[in-house]
């Protein structure tokens, strides 16, 4: 969805889907913060989505879902769809499950 990555179909069927320009926006935004994150608080890092997903790693992923989503990505949504909107739901919806299945524990 937020991904520069050319190589999926375009005539897939998704609920969920952002103009190139506004992932074109949040890769960017994401690259100007990064001089202002605190890296060692967390164990990933802030890379521009749109233009190196590929060089992400499932821990830069984490930090991605759990911090740029609900606000970066979430906003692009609001403004693609409306605050009401399911697809805006659906994020939250995962965003939230899985930052609640990263705090468990087991002793």
């Amino acid at each position: 969805m937020v991904s520069g990555d050319r190589d999926f179909a375009t005539d897939v069927n998704t609920a969920i889907l952002l103009p190139k320009q506004a992932c074109s926006a949040i890769g960017s935004a994401i690259t100007e913060s990064s001089a202002t994150v605190p890296s060692a608080i967390f164990e990933g890092s802030f890379r521009d989505v749109y233009k190196k997903a590929r060089l992400m790693r499932s821990v830069d992923w984490v930090v991605f879902l759990q911090e740029v989503v609900p606000t970066l990505v979430c906003e692009r949504l609001i403004e693609e769809y409306t605050s009401s909107a399911e697809q805006v739901d659906a994020i939250m919806s995962l965003v939230i499950g899985c930052t609640l299945a990263l705090q468990w524990n087991i002793d």
